[in-house]
């Protein structure tokens, strides 16, 4: 797990996924025990959505959430919780994740998680500004860099003022031509495909491309736009017309 994790922290999703089913045993993980299992099936979930496979997300995270319910442990219900909400987050339920994430991020704080604790918080506070609320993503956002100076949880910090610089660049977006303009051709090309709707593994073999090159190309693409998600994605390049992941 500590090894899928790691993947998952460098980008390597489906390196991830790949970890955690090969040792888990086939794609029931039957030999991860009870303790661990919701944790397990939260990091597949998270693997999934970097990927942009919504249903195999919800999949998993809802299947998380119920081997959590079922062992009663409140740290590994705490990861469930927060791979269902950012689940619900890329559908565009904001209001509803962020519900999750308050409860996730108070779970694992119960538990002594207090990295975990700071990482929920950084992952919620987009969604206060997404509801009108900036003041409470600022205070989620201050939360979490107190959790992060306390415990040097250096991913933490950089996470807290990548959202804060998201925030500032929102204030100051370019309109849909000039975004268009910033990118390559390749950059658009996929980025159109992201906003029809396409996954990583699609758009990877359209082009003739490894998915590891396709996401390169989204990472930049997100740098470019100011955006953190694939819904964002299309919203920036067709503001009048935004979509929902599917």
């Amino acid at each position: 797990m500590v090894l899928a994790q790691t993947q998952l922290a460098a980008g390597r999703s489906a390196e991830c996924r790949r970890t955690v089913v090969e040792y888990g045993g086939g794609e029931g993980l039957p030999r991860i025990g009870t303790v661990l299992l919701p944790g397990a099936l939260a990091t597949l979930s998270t693997a999934a959505l970097l990927e942009g496979d919504l249903h195999t997300a919800a999949h998993w995270a809802d299947r998380a959430v119920a081997e959590a319910e079922r062992g009663a442990i409140g740290s590994q219900l705490g990861f469930a919780e927060r791979a269902r909400a950012a689940v619900l987050a890329a559908r565009g339920e904001h209001a509803e994740a962020l519900l999750l994430f308050s409860r996730a991020a108070d779970r694992l704080r119960a538990a002594g998680f207090r990295v975990h604790q700071a990482w929920t918080l950084t992952l919620g506070a987009p969604l206060h500004r997404a509801v009108g609320r900036p003041a409470d993503a600022e205070q989620w956002l201050r939360q979490a860099a107190a959790l992060a100076a306390e415990t040097g949880a250096k991913r933490v910090r950089e996470r807290v003022r990548a959202v804060r610089q998201e925030a500032a660049a929102d204030h100051a977006a370019p309109g849909p031509d000039e975004v268009l303009a910033s990118l390559t051709t390749r950059e658009r090309q996929i980025a159109e495909l992201v906003r029809a709707g396409s996954r990583t593994r699609d758009i990877a073999t359209d082009l003739f491309l490894s998915p590891r090159t396709v996401e390169s190309h989204l990472a930049r693409v997100y740098r470019k736009l100011g955006v953190a998600s694939r819904s964002a994605l299309a919203a920036a390049l067709d503001p009048e017309h935004p979509r929902r992941p599917g």
